[in-house]
């Protein structure tokens, strides 16, 4: 009896070991390629620790994976294991950066200006819908740009841009120009006050003056010792008088 008593607490004795031996999983990480992150190893029901992501030249880290290539489910900070298991990195290009949910910063510089938003944190592959409108004093704003100076050609960045990188974005200024207008001779000399032009903009809405024995032509400034035409179609490029240019009438 006794011996049968001694081969059953062994038996006992030797499952508690093996089920104790067993309470621990172990997560493998799998770096494919980017650089190594050692395994850990957790308690049963204990939550998952994520360690620091890899890192792979030229390329985003866009999480873990159950499987290769993005494959299986992503597997996050909280997590819970009952088994040993192996993550795997999935990597995009900056091209393709946020298509599985990483977040990322947009940057605002006002460059010269003023802005009470200076960055956003956004899940990449998202759009900012109330981009933030910065002043500048003689100064309107003039869109978001990826340039500091944009070429003509350049892109302004809207409210339908999907953000994929970290990115560092520029307030484009155009300076307000003013035109002032000199016509002594004119009747009505209450329409001629100074209006305010954007740089390299066109002055659409010139004031006709009149005189009493004269027909206006049209306003002209003074370059280099000649009378210049201007038009609703000049291009305004720097603060500039204006002068009444008329005709007798016979």
């Amino acid at each position: 009896m006794k011996k049968y008593f001694l081969i059953f607490v062994f038996i006992i004795t030797a499952l508690l070991f093996f089920t104790a031996c067993n309470d621990n999983v172990t997560i493998t990480f799998d770096s494919c390629g980017g650089t190594e992150v050692s395994a850990i190893e957790l308690t049963k029901g204990e939550p998952l620790r994520l360690p620091e992501p890899p890192t792979k030249e030229n390329m985003y880290f866009a999480g873990w994976y159950t499987g290769p290539d993005g494959s299986g489910s992503e597997i996050k900070d909280g997590a819970f294991s009952n088994a040993n298991i192996t993550l795997y990195a999935y990597w995009t290009n900056n091209a393709q950066a946020g298509t599985q949910g990483g977040n990322i910063t947009v940057s605002f510089d006002s460059n010269g200006g003023k802005c009470d938003t200076t960055e956003k944190i956004l899940t990449a592959g998202s759009k900012i819908e109330d981009l933030p409108i910065p002043e500048r004093n003689g100064y309107c704003f003039a869109g978001w740009y990826t340039e500091k100076k944009p070429a003509d050609t350049s892109t302004v960045i809207t409210k339908n841009f999907a953000f994929t990188e970290d990115i560092t974005l520029y307030a484009t200024w155009r300076k307000i120009l003013t035109i002032e207008f000199s016509a002594p001779e004119a009747q009505n000399d209450e329409i001629l006050g100074p209006i305010s032009v954007l740089e390299k903009g066109t002055p659409a809405d010139l004031p006709i003056p009149e005189r009493n024995g004269y027909t206006f032509l049209y306003w002209y400034r003074h370059k280099d010792n000649t009378q210049v035409k201007i038009t609703a179609q000049t291009k305004i490029t720097e603060d500039m008088t204006l002068y009444a240019k008329w005709e007798k009438t016979e």
